[in-house]
Protein backbone atom coordinates (compact mmCIF):
# COMPACT_ATOMS: atom_id res chain seq x y z
CA UNK A 1 0.00 0.00 0.00
CA UNK A 2 1.30 3.46 -0.97
CA UNK A 3 0.13 6.90 0.12
CA UNK A 4 -0.03 9.09 -2.98
CA UNK A 5 -0.51 12.87 -2.95
CA UNK A 6 -2.26 14.40 -5.96
CA UNK A 7 -2.06 18.12 -6.69
CA UNK A 8 -4.90 19.52 -8.75
CA UNK A 9 -6.58 22.67 -10.04
CA UNK A 10 -10.23 23.56 -9.46
CA UNK A 11 -11.08 26.63 -11.51
CA UNK A 12 -13.78 28.36 -13.56
CA UNK A 13 -17.11 26.51 -13.28
CA UNK A 14 -15.61 23.86 -11.00
CA UNK A 15 -15.29 26.39 -8.17
CA UNK A 16 -19.06 26.02 -7.67
CA UNK A 17 -18.76 22.27 -7.01
CA UNK A 18 -19.32 21.56 -3.33
CA UNK A 19 -16.81 19.53 -1.35
CA UNK A 20 -19.21 16.56 -1.25
CA UNK A 21 -19.67 16.66 -5.03
CA UNK A 22 -15.93 17.04 -5.53
CA UNK A 23 -15.42 13.87 -3.51
CA UNK A 24 -17.96 12.11 -5.71
CA UNK A 25 -16.30 13.44 -8.87
CA UNK A 26 -12.91 12.09 -7.88
CA UNK A 27 -14.36 8.77 -6.69
CA UNK A 28 -15.95 8.23 -10.10
CA UNK A 29 -12.82 9.40 -11.93
CA UNK A 30 -10.58 7.03 -9.97
CA UNK A 31 -12.87 4.11 -10.85
CA UNK A 32 -13.05 5.09 -14.54
CA UNK A 33 -9.25 5.47 -14.66
CA UNK A 34 -8.81 1.98 -13.17
CA UNK A 35 -6.52 3.21 -10.42
CA UNK A 36 -5.75 0.27 -8.08
CA UNK A 37 -7.09 1.83 -4.90
CA UNK A 38 -6.51 0.38 -1.44
CA UNK A 39 -9.76 -0.43 0.39
CA UNK A 40 -10.42 -0.51 4.11
CA UNK A 41 -11.35 -3.81 5.73
CA UNK A 42 -14.54 -4.66 7.59
CA UNK A 43 -18.25 -4.80 6.75
CA UNK A 44 -18.23 -1.65 4.61
CA UNK A 45 -14.93 -1.44 2.66
CA UNK A 46 -14.24 1.91 1.03
CA UNK A 47 -11.25 3.51 -0.71
CA UNK A 48 -9.02 5.94 1.16
CA UNK A 49 -9.54 9.42 -0.33
CA UNK A 50 -8.65 12.45 1.77
CA UNK A 51 -8.64 16.13 0.77
CA UNK A 52 -6.01 18.20 2.57
CA UNK A 53 -8.08 21.34 3.14
CA UNK A 54 -11.57 21.64 1.60
CA UNK A 55 -12.30 24.88 -0.21
CA UNK A 56 -15.22 27.23 0.45
CA UNK A 57 -17.78 27.21 -2.37
CA UNK A 58 -16.89 29.77 -5.03
CA UNK A 59 -13.13 29.75 -4.36
CA UNK A 60 -10.73 28.53 -7.04
CA UNK A 61 -7.51 26.65 -6.42
CA UNK A 62 -4.47 26.10 -8.60
CA UNK A 63 -2.50 23.95 -6.15
CA UNK A 64 -4.91 21.86 -4.08
CA UNK A 65 -4.01 18.50 -2.55
CA UNK A 66 -5.69 15.16 -1.98
CA UNK A 67 -4.34 11.82 -0.80
CA UNK A 68 -5.20 8.33 -2.00
CA UNK A 69 -3.90 4.94 -0.96
CA UNK A 70 -3.16 2.52 -3.77
CA UNK A 71 -1.98 -1.04 -4.28
CA UNK A 72 0.87 -2.04 -6.56
CA UNK A 73 3.64 -0.08 -8.23
CA UNK A 74 1.78 1.93 -10.89
CA UNK A 75 3.94 5.00 -11.70
CA UNK A 76 2.74 8.42 -10.61
CA UNK A 77 2.93 9.85 -14.12
CA UNK A 78 0.55 7.13 -15.31
CA UNK A 79 -1.89 7.89 -12.47
CA UNK A 80 -1.82 11.55 -13.49
CA UNK A 81 -2.35 10.80 -17.18
CA UNK A 82 -5.21 8.36 -16.57
CA UNK A 83 -7.07 10.73 -14.28
CA UNK A 84 -6.70 13.74 -16.57
CA UNK A 85 -8.33 11.73 -19.35
CA UNK A 86 -11.55 11.32 -17.34
CA UNK A 87 -11.74 14.43 -15.14
CA UNK A 88 -13.81 17.51 -16.15
CA UNK A 89 -11.96 20.27 -18.03
CA UNK A 90 -11.85 22.62 -15.03
CA UNK A 91 -10.32 20.01 -12.70
CA UNK A 92 -6.86 18.75 -13.66
CA UNK A 93 -4.09 16.84 -11.90
CA UNK A 94 -0.89 18.90 -12.01
CA UNK A 95 1.39 16.64 -9.97
CA UNK A 96 1.48 13.16 -8.45
CA UNK A 97 4.04 12.10 -5.84
CA UNK A 98 4.53 9.98 -2.75
CA UNK A 99 3.25 11.97 0.24
CA UNK A 100 6.01 13.58 2.33
CA UNK A 101 4.25 15.68 4.98
CA UNK A 102 1.13 15.05 7.05
CA UNK A 103 -2.06 17.03 6.46
CA UNK A 104 -1.83 18.36 10.02
CA UNK A 105 1.38 20.18 8.94
CA UNK A 106 -0.74 22.69 6.97
CA UNK A 107 -0.86 25.90 9.00
CA UNK A 108 -1.14 28.64 6.34
CA UNK A 109 -2.47 29.27 2.85
CA UNK A 110 -1.72 31.85 0.18
CA UNK A 111 -4.70 33.48 -1.54
CA UNK A 112 -5.33 36.03 -4.27
CA UNK A 113 -8.49 38.15 -4.27
CA UNK A 114 -9.33 40.25 -7.31
CA UNK A 115 -11.45 43.22 -6.23
CA UNK A 116 -13.79 45.03 -8.61
CA UNK A 117 -12.24 48.46 -9.17
CA UNK A 118 -15.67 49.94 -9.83
CA UNK A 119 -16.89 48.98 -6.34
CA UNK A 120 -13.84 49.70 -4.20
CA UNK A 121 -10.65 51.74 -4.66
CA UNK A 122 -7.04 50.92 -3.83
CA UNK A 123 -6.74 53.68 -1.17
CA UNK A 124 -9.95 52.47 0.47
CA UNK A 125 -8.72 48.90 0.63
CA UNK A 126 -5.36 50.03 2.02
CA UNK A 127 -7.16 51.95 4.75
CA UNK A 128 -9.49 49.10 5.64
CA UNK A 129 -6.72 46.48 5.72
CA UNK A 130 -4.59 48.73 7.87
CA UNK A 131 -7.31 49.22 10.48
CA UNK A 132 -9.11 47.00 12.97
CA UNK A 133 -10.54 43.86 11.40
CA UNK A 134 -13.37 42.06 13.19
CA UNK A 135 -16.01 39.64 11.93
CA UNK A 136 -18.57 37.12 13.15
CA UNK A 137 -17.26 33.54 13.11
CA UNK A 138 -18.53 30.14 14.23
CA UNK A 139 -16.32 28.94 17.10
CA UNK A 140 -16.40 26.05 19.54
CA UNK A 141 -17.82 26.68 23.00
CA UNK A 142 -17.71 23.44 24.94
CA UNK A 143 -19.55 20.86 22.83
CA UNK A 144 -21.44 23.49 20.85
CA UNK A 145 -20.66 25.89 18.03
CA UNK A 146 -21.63 29.50 18.58
CA UNK A 147 -21.31 32.64 16.50
CA UNK A 148 -18.86 35.03 18.08
CA UNK A 149 -17.10 38.23 17.05
CA UNK A 150 -13.40 37.56 16.45
CA UNK A 151 -10.55 40.01 15.95
CA UNK A 152 -8.32 38.89 13.04
CA UNK A 153 -6.25 42.09 12.83
CA UNK A 154 -3.02 40.41 13.99
CA UNK A 155 -3.31 37.74 11.28
CA UNK A 156 -3.64 40.20 8.39
CA UNK A 157 -0.02 41.30 7.97
CA UNK A 158 1.56 39.40 5.08
CA UNK A 159 -0.11 40.86 2.01
CA UNK A 160 0.40 43.01 -1.08
CA UNK A 161 -2.05 45.24 -2.97
CA UNK A 162 -1.56 46.07 -6.64
CA UNK A 163 -3.64 47.86 -9.27
CA UNK A 164 -4.27 45.68 -12.30
CA UNK A 165 -6.27 46.87 -15.34
CA UNK A 166 -8.65 48.92 -13.26
CA UNK A 167 -9.15 46.25 -10.60
CA UNK A 168 -7.18 45.61 -7.39
CA UNK A 169 -5.32 42.38 -6.66
CA UNK A 170 -4.81 41.39 -3.02
CA UNK A 171 -2.31 38.60 -2.41
CA UNK A 172 -2.35 37.46 1.20
CA UNK A 173 -1.24 34.66 3.53
CA UNK A 174 -3.80 33.56 6.13
CA UNK A 175 -3.84 30.90 8.85
CA UNK A 176 -5.26 27.63 7.52
CA UNK A 177 -5.70 24.12 8.79
CA UNK A 178 -7.82 21.97 11.06
CA UNK A 179 -6.88 23.75 14.31
CA UNK A 180 -7.30 27.39 13.20
CA UNK A 181 -8.50 28.78 9.92
CA UNK A 182 -9.32 32.21 8.50
CA UNK A 183 -11.17 31.84 5.23
CA UNK A 184 -11.12 34.53 2.54
CA UNK A 185 -14.86 34.96 3.14
CA UNK A 186 -14.22 35.81 6.80
CA UNK A 187 -11.57 38.27 5.67
CA UNK A 188 -14.10 39.94 3.35
CA UNK A 189 -16.60 40.17 6.19
CA UNK A 190 -13.95 41.88 8.33
CA UNK A 191 -12.87 44.29 5.59
CA UNK A 192 -16.44 45.39 4.88
CA UNK A 193 -17.82 45.04 8.42
CA UNK A 194 -19.24 48.56 8.34
CA UNK A 195 -21.15 48.00 5.10
CA UNK A 196 -24.92 47.55 5.33
CA UNK A 197 -25.77 45.22 2.45
CA UNK A 198 -29.32 43.97 1.95
CA UNK A 199 -28.19 40.50 0.91
CA UNK A 200 -25.53 40.41 3.66
CA UNK A 201 -22.93 39.32 1.10
CA UNK A 202 -19.54 40.91 0.54
CA UNK A 203 -18.75 38.68 -2.44
CA UNK A 204 -20.09 41.47 -4.67
CA UNK A 205 -16.79 43.32 -4.16
CA UNK A 206 -14.63 40.56 -5.67
CA UNK A 207 -14.42 39.10 -9.15
CA UNK A 208 -12.35 36.08 -8.20
CA UNK A 209 -10.85 34.35 -5.16
CA UNK A 210 -8.11 31.79 -5.63
CA UNK A 211 -6.07 29.67 -3.26
CA UNK A 212 -2.56 29.47 -4.65
CA UNK A 213 -0.50 27.54 -2.11
CA UNK A 214 -0.76 25.41 1.03
CA UNK A 215 2.00 26.16 3.53
CA UNK A 216 3.44 24.80 6.78
CA UNK A 217 3.95 26.72 10.02
CA UNK A 218 7.36 27.80 8.69
CA UNK A 219 5.76 28.84 5.38
CA UNK A 220 7.31 25.94 3.49
CA UNK A 221 5.43 24.41 0.57
CA UNK A 222 3.19 21.56 1.70
CA UNK A 223 4.46 18.37 0.04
Amino acid sequence: MRLIRLRFTKVNRAKYISHLDLNRTFSRALRRANIPLWYTEGFNPHPYINFALPLPLGVESVNDAMDIKIEGDIPCDEIQARLNEVLPDDIKITACDEAVMQVKDIKNARYSLLFDGERVSLPELEKRLGGELKAMKKVKSGHKRVIKEVDITEYVKDYTLTQTEGDILLTITLPAGSSFNISPMLLLDAIFATENTEDNSNMRYVKNIRRKRLLTEDFEEFR
